[in-house]
């Protein structure tokens, strides 16, 4: 008996949601620019005819990996406008905790986590996908604030917001790298020492 339109529409959206799924993790750990669609096609099985079947282009592919993780995860996310209302030290410390929690957490928050903070590094349209903050280009408000208040050392915010991002794209980065669930990042306090006004 044939399938009916029902059924080869679930298969469909099973194939597509197994694309989606198992390029997650290469997107966070290879960076956009990076993967091709042979990449795509060895990591998710499929043929790479087949990957257009679904896709249009590559940044079609990111646009439904970062609002699918997006919609899945929406309650877990770090609310930005929330560390800005905080400032200072008590911000940083806010954003480090949100990391440092998320290790705990699936190897897919992890990753969607990730992307927030390798967005410096993606093409336009990768960046117009993942909504939220830019937290390149927000962190050295905060930062610059925090100084001012006395709470954060001196120097440049743009370096030290760097810092922070390549700290935290370390912790992502070796958590996923290493495959252990039960991975300890750099304690909290470590961290903020590097920020903290002496």
């Amino acid at each position: 008996m044939p399938r009916t339109a029902a059924q080869n529409e679930a298969i469909r959206d099973k194939r597509k949601d197994k694309i989606i799924n198992k390029t997650l993790k290469l997107f966070a750990t290879k960076g956009f620019d990076d993967i091709t669609i042979d990449d795509i096609s060895k990591v998710s099985n499929c043929a790479h005819g087949l990957f257009y079947h679904y896709f249009d282009v590559k940044e079609d592919l990111y646009n439904a990996t970062i609002t699918t993780y997006e919609i899945k995860y929406q309650a877990k996310l770090l609310k930005f406008d929330e560390v800005e209302k905080i400032g200072g030290i008590d911000a940083i410390r806010m954003i480090v905790e949100f990391y440092n929690n998320i290790m705990k957490e699936n190897d897919f928050l992890v990753c969607y986590s990730r992307l927030a903070l390798t967005k410096a590094g993606m093409t336009r349209t990768a960046i117009k996908a993942l909504s939220g903050v830019d937290f390149a280009k927000e962190l050295p408000s905060i930062i610059k604030k925090g100084q001012e208040e006395g709470s954060i050392k001196k120097g440049n915010p743009t370096d030290l917001a760097r810092l922070l991002i390549a700290i935290l794209n370390s912790e992502t980065e070796l958590r996923l790298v290493l495959g252990i669930a039960d991975y300890k990042p750099l304690d909290t306090n470590f961290i903020l020492s590097q920020f903290e006004a002496k």
